[in-house]
């Protein structure tokens, strides 16, 4: 495949963009939760209450639906990785050139994303939530992150089924 062809170039932006999404992502599983006083603490995973003077007490462990959330996240990550990784091997070398069925593993994976970007504020943070006389809210770099990438792998995915048939033959 000649590597100055405008859609190669464009596949490896977006490979590249994809992986580093997915490194981000990775790096910035924190939440901030807002107090009601305006106070906020940062956080793995956990709940914390905050007193003025920041000192926190009264920690408690995810709840289930944040824990499955979590792991629904990463799966998503670690198939964006592959499939970015994959994607630049089919790309650079003919010998690695996929059917076009790579569109429907890249539309499963938004399809997944996207409906964790609708589910996860919805059942699991809930905007504007009041817990122990703090109000939490979803503010976490991993989250907005995560959008970008949900939207990154549907252009892709239209991408992909644009790609010449003749190089990237049906099933």
């Amino acid at each position: 495949m000649n590597c100055t062809n405008p859609s190669f170039l464009l596949w490896i932006v977006f490979a590249n963009i994809t992986l580093m999404v997915v490194v981000a992502s990775g790096l910035s599983h924190q939440w901030i939760y807002i107090s009601l006083n305006n106070e906020f603490a940062e956080m793995q995973g956990l709940y914390f209450r905050c007193t003025p003077d920041h000192e926190c007490f009264d920690i408690q462990p995810i709840s289930d639906w944040r824990f499955v959330a979590l792991i629904l996240n990463s799966s998503i990550q670690a198939i964006l990785a592959s499939l970015a990784l994959i994607q630049i091997l089919s790309l650079c070398y003919e010998e690695f050139q996929l059917p076009r069925v790579c569109a429907f593993f890249y539309a499963i994976a938004a399809i997944l994303a996207i409906g964790i970007i609708i589910i996860f504020p919805w059942k699991v943070v809930k905007l504007g939530l009041e817990m122990n006389g703090h109000k939490f809210t979803w503010l976490s770099w991993s989250f907005y992150i995560f959008i970008i990438g949900a939207f990154l792998l549907v252009a892709m995915t239209i991408e992909c089924f644009l790609i010449d048939p003749n190089k990237y033959p049906e099933l």
